[in-house]
């Protein structure tokens, strides 16, 4: 073997996911599956990154990563499988795509960045005997996350998966809130046992032995209980998984904010596409007109000079008055506006009320406060089509208890006659905007 190509060793936690049903969706429409599937693993490969995992492989419709905690590998799966439930629920049934995961602590062998051997096979088979949705872990990974997860785990015992030549115990998630079966507690059930016959022979052996027996077993302690420190522990590891969960919550929310303001920003888009080809082939309708007129003028026509043909009374209302200015749309006549944006109490935020200049980017209104990427900070843009008014963008939490959490916004509204009334969402935070022209 060449001393360039060297194969070291580690153990690690080993997380594989695949797709279900990929094959026939993609036999019935390639496009969409392609792109459902690309919405999917942008969503897993930044919960993977905000577990502190490493993406391994990313073949097709599969991914393995690596994490140097058991703990932090099943934590991922749980939250993927939880951002995966609430997209798909938006999404029609013939898109949505479910996927199977397993996790293994096992050794690997490293070549490059590739990770090769036993501990990555057992987790691509016990990923595939999953329910779609579902997580599967090696009795490795389970040991090490015992009283670490609040989350309960059925035992499906030893199984015999497919090119491992050893039964690999398998544990599969059944859901929150329930209490995970660590092996101790069966320790403990055994101990149980042992003492409850002790119990029962106990009487028998002092009769049998008599009083000797008798006074030694008075004298011999009770066994103390640990509750009160037991108690305890579990109260501090309760708070800690309730700290946990709500960062857990939290990345959910930023991941679902993201969602929302690519969805919008989808839409608004699409919008200006539409309008834009409508205003191309509105002025492709005037150009076919124009020429028609012109070469209708050009053809000499006569008409008699007693009696002079009158104008149509569309043409009539339609020309020009000497004595009054041509009314143009309000955005064109008034090209300067101001904003003012209220929002109501929310949240012990009391209510509050700002106005600024909104600026025109391309046709389309544009209002920022702040500084990008920075608490405080809104984004507004949109564009006027046919009286109505939409405006999306984005927001950076100002408030203590959200300080620094990004979210979507959303104004829509018409024009009154006076300016745009305009209502929507700051994140979650109710508000209105009156766009006024500038006198």
């Amino acid at each position: 073997m060449s001393d360039d190509f060297q194969i070291k060793r580690k153990l690690t936690a080993i997380l594989s996911a695949d797709a279900v049903s990929y094959s026939r969706m993609m036999s019935e429409n390639e496009d969409q599956t392609l792109r459902t599937l690309a919405d999917q693993r942008r969503i897993l490969d930044a919960i993977i990154e905000a577990h502190e995992g490493r993406i391994v492989n990313t073949a097709g419709d599969s991914v393995l990563a690596e994490f140097s905690s058991s703990v932090a590998a099943v934590r991922c799966a749980i939250e993927m499988q939880e951002a995966l439930k609430t997209r798909n629920d938006g999404l029609p049934s013939d898109q949505r795509m479910l996927f199977r995961i397993g996790v293994n602590l096992g050794d690997v062998m490293i070549s490059g960045s590739d990770l090769l051997g036993d501990g990555v096979n057992v987790a691509a088979r016990l990923q595939s005997i999953a329910e779609p949705g579902g997580i599967c872990i090696s009795s490795s990974v389970y040991d090490q996350i015992s009283g670490k997860i609040n989350l309960g785990f059925a035992d499906l015992g030893e199984q015999n998966l497919k090119n491992i030549t050893r039964p690999i115990h398998v544990y599969q998630l059944t859901g929150a809130n329930a209490p995970i079966k660590a092996r101790a507690v069966n320790a403990t059930r055994k101990r149980g046992i042992f003492w409850v016959v002790a119990g029962f022979l106990f009487p028998v052996a002092i009769l049998a032995l008599g009083g000797y027996f008798l006074l030694s077993s008075s004298q011999k302690p009770l066994p103390t209980g640990e509750a009160p420190p037991q108690s305890m522990t579990r109260e501090l590891e309760q708070s800690r998984l309730e700290a946990e969960r709500g960062r857990a919550q939290a990345e959910l929310e930023k991941l679902r904010a993201e969602g929302e303001m690519a969805r919008m920003q989808a839409e608004l888009a699409l919008e200006k596409a539409r309008t834009e080809a409508e205003q191309i082939k509105r002025r492709s309708e005037a150009e076919v007109r124009n020429k028609a007129a012109s070469s209708s003028r050009s053809e000499p026509r006569v008409i008699p000079a007693a009696v002079p043909a009158p104008l149509p009374s569309a043409v009539q209302d339609s020309a020009p008055n000497s004595s009054e200015p041509p009314v143009k749309p309000a955005v064109e006549a008034s090209p300067q506006w101001i904003a003012t944006l209220s929002c109501e109490a929310f949240e012990n935020r009391p209510a509050s009320q700002m106005r600024l200049p909104v600026t025109s980017r391309g046709g389309d209104f544009v209002f920022e406060r702040g500084n990008a990427g920075q608490p405080g900070y809104v984004f507004l843009q949109g564009k006027p089509v046919n009286g109505q008014l939409t405006m999306i963008g984005n927001v950076i939490s100002g408030a203590k208890a959200t300080l620094g959490r990004p979210g979507s916004a959303h104004l829509s509204g018409s024009f009154d006659g006076s300016g745009y009334q305009l209502q929507g969402k700051l994140g979650r935070r109710p508000c209105s905007m009156t766009l006024e022209a500038r006198q």
